[in-house]
């Protein structure tokens, strides 16, 4: 957008509102080239660029053809050294998989890891089996323990267990008794009621 020089009268379209909104809202970039280097407009301020001059906007808005022309060239250089470079660490990746054992023998990696997982499934069942023989063994040891301070046990050796027979509480002392007392008798094999008739204590 550009205007050469004039008088304030003829820059003030450029400062009208609806022409900076216009600008404001644009989506093509705009650059604002209106009057002299000195002159200012609210035109200027919001656009995208502002140029001294007219011819200064041209000289932004089209570059020179030398430029642009060298531009491309650096573009062009800087393009092929990437493809270049690339090309030559994927032809190292080639060469490197081609000297590789797994390509070469492939077979004998495959029969060196079935030797490997073989040996771990026999490690593995070896070690089971030892932890299970180690846990049958403890619990053949506590099974027998808890054996031995059963009640039953103590039963199975003669002795008796003698409950009240109205709550079933365990007699532990004689003195607990009188006379016409039920109580009930735990032998190693069934049981015995009987009525209290005397007490020795």
């Amino acid at each position: 957008m550009a205007r050469g020089g004039g008088s304030i009268e003829d820059l003030w379209p450029f400062n009208e509102e609806i022409v900076a909104r216009a600008i404001y809202n644009s989506r093509i970039p705009v650059v604002s080239a209106v009057g002299h280097e000195v002159d200012f407009t609210i035109s200027d301020f919001v656009a995208d660029v502002r140029a001294p001059t007219p011819s200064a906007a041209a000289e932004l808005v089209i570059p020179e053809k030398e430029k642009l022309a060298a531009a491309v060239e650096s573009g062009y250089v800087r393009l092929t050294n990437a493809l270049l470079r690339k090309l030559n660490v994927l032809r190292r990746q080639v060469e490197g998989f081609k000297d590789s054992y797994v390509l070469r023998e492939p077979l004998n990696l495959v029969v060196q890891m079935r030797q490997r997982l073989d040996d771990l499934s026999h490690a593995l069942a070896l070690g089971a089996g030892h932890i299970l023989e180690i846990n049958r063994e403890t619990f053949k040891s506590l099974t027998g323990r808890l054996e031995a301070l059963s009640p039953l046990a103590v039963l199975s050796r003669g002795y008796s267990i003698t409950f009240m027979a109205a709550d079933g509480s365990v007699v532990k002392d004689a003195k607990t008794l009188k006379a016409g007392d039920r109580i009930e008798t735990r032998l190693h094999k069934g049981r015995v009621t009987s009525v209290v008739e005397n007490i020795n204590e």
